[in-house]
């Protein structure tokens, strides 16, 4: 089992309260990401800087525990007072209980974390004041840690695939205990896209405007495609490894030079110059046969493209329904390559949000199964041919999240109470993931969370399981696992009889595929305001 990773640029992504989760699971991290929360004009944006570099630049940082914060709700202010308990200074001393001041809105750039939260936070100082901002904030144990060399500890193969953007560790190989068994990487080579291979033993990086071909055992370089020539103005939203070697390299493009505005091209690495399918899609994911995409400035029209005869059929269209606002929708091809899962999500304005899960056969069109869940819930993805990963909102203005898996064989929705990461895979027998700068296991039975190992930034996330049957070995359990939580409301319909909780042991064999960064709603944190 392999994990996907959808192409991001070398900018960190940016908070605003929920939709940036969704963003994040879409895998689309722009150069500049603004999103604003409902009813908020302002945005947050944050520039990439290395924790060292950070450090060097503040008047002081420490790690604390928020205690006091003001109500977000309040009206937008730049000095509300956010006061912590300071557990260690890392660089100046303004004793052991400080009052920062902040913005009280994460979208206008202001401290984001609840009260009760563990946090480091590079601050400044003027006139005896100190004041800070969410770009500012960084994982305690990061900074904690400082510029410690990256020490080679692994002894056993690589089970786990780790990627970031930069650095000296931008590909990381780690083994079932958390030793470090490879890196490779240099500060001035940036990553912008990353996919597997099928069988797991090759592994594909964007390089700026190079492909670079590598072998999953020890990072060994195989080969590089030169994507100099590309014969339009672009960006490469996306990479796709087709075949076991490496050798076949499929590139989803957006292409401006159209008359009538922005359009996608898949093309393969070999022949630029030739679009496999070109059409006004928002997105593109591509199977073994079939790709579908998303038309219209939502993506409320999704599209299925066969790739050899280049047929293009209407797959779903998501209707508009009197009090809805803008309706959307993404799609996650299976591993199989056969099958697609659409969430369609709506918000109607008297009732909330709500989220559709519709399964399709990607050859045939046929609706094969669907839930709808009475919350705001985005698709994180496949496990196997049958589990997909979701994450769930019941309210829109808080982080509360329920954690689903959904059992496409047996039609069925369970929930988990807490999880490893955002990019969560299935290891052995356990869920293995990412969170802030920490890479965690969980029981699969819901057990409590673990850490495996402290890696080098909060933008490095869980790439692939390379040895799923591995059974992860020394962890360090970091928090207690969370009462279940209470199941949501759903109806199913097309060869499904209801949705119901899913039993433990009926997810054995489950794991999600890029739980798109929901509990970590902290990875953006590192850096300071653009």
């Amino acid at each position: 089992m392999i994990g996907f990773i959808g192409t991001f640029q070398p900018e960190r992504p940016v908070k605003s309260d929920v939709m940036v989760k969704r963003l994040l699971v879409i895998g689309l991290i722009a150069t500049v990401l603004v999103v604003t929360r409902a009813g908020e004009a302002s945005a947050c944006s944050c520039a990439s800087i290395t924790p060292s570099v950070a450090l060097e630049e503040a008047d002081a940082a420490f790690v604390g525990t928020l205690i006091d914060r003001p109500v977000s709700e309040m009206p937008p202010t730049e000095n509300a007072p956010y006061t912590f308990e300071v557990e260690s200074w890392v660089k100046g001393d303004f004793g052991p209980e400080v009052v920062v001041l902040s913005h009280n809105q994460g979208s206008a750039c202001g401290i984001e974390a609840p009260v009760g939260q563990r946090v480091g936070l590079f601050v400044s100082e003027q006139n005896g004041e100190l004041t800070s901002s969410l770009c500012s904030m960084v994982d305690p144990d990061l900074l904690l840690a400082g510029d410690t060399p990256l020490a080679m500890d692994g002894t056993g193969p690589p089970v786990f695939l780790v990627a970031g953007y930069d650095g000296p560790a931008r590909l990381m190989l780690i083994d079932a205990s958390g030793g470090l068994v490879a890196a490779i990487g240099a500060e001035d080579e940036y990553m912008n896209g990353l996919a597997m291979c099928p069988g797991s033993e090759r592994v594909v990086e964007l390089m700026n405007d190079q492909l670079v071909v590598r072998a999953t055992s020890d990072l060994t370089e195989i080969r590089r495609v030169d994507l100099d020539n590309l014969p339009f103005e672009r960006s490469v939203p996306k990479i796709w490894c087709r075949d076991e070697s490496g050798d076949t390299l499929w590139l989803s493009i957006d292409d401006w030079t159209e008359s009538d505005g922005s359009m996608i091209r898949l093309v393969d690495a070999a022949d630029v110059g030739h679009s496999i399918l070109a059409g006004p899609y928002g997105w593109l994911e591509v199977g073994d046969r079939v790709a579908v995409g998303g038309e219209g400035p939502t993506s409320k029209t999704i599209r299925r493209i066969d790739l050899e005869t280049g047929e293009n059929t209407l797959l779903h269209e998501i209707p508009m329904e009197s009090g809805d606002s803008e309706p959307s929708g993404m799609a996650w091809v299976d591993p199989s390559g056969e099958r697609v899962m659409i969430t369609q999500w709506r918000y109607r304005d008297d009732a909330g949000g709500n989220t559709t899960f519709l399964l399709y056969d990607l050859n045939s069109g046929e609706l094969l199964w669907q839930s709808e869940v009475m919350a705001t819930a985005d698709g994180s993805g496949w496990v196997d041919d049958h589990t997909f990963a979701a994450s769930s909102y019941p309210d829109m203005n808080s982080d509360v999240v329920d954690y689903l898996f959904i059992d496409t064989a047996g039609e069925s929705i369970g929930h988990l109470p807490e999880t490893p990461g955002w990019q969560v895979l299935r290891v052995g027998d356990d869920l293995s993931g990412v969170i802030g700068a920490h890479l965690n296991v969980m029981p699969i039975d819901g057990g409590p969370v673990g850490e495996l190992r402290l890696l080098p930034s909060e933008m490095h996330h869980l790439a692939a399981v390379l040895q799923p049957e591995a059974q992860v070995t020394g962890t360090a359990v970091v928090e207690e696992a969370a009462p279940p939580a209470d199941p949501q409301e759903t109806t199913a319909s097309v060869g499904a009889e209801g949705s119901e909780s899913l039993p433990w042991l009926g997810i054995a064999a489950a794991a999600a595929s890029l739980l798109a960064v929901l509990a970590g709603l902290f990875l953006w944190r590192r850096g300071h305001a653009a």
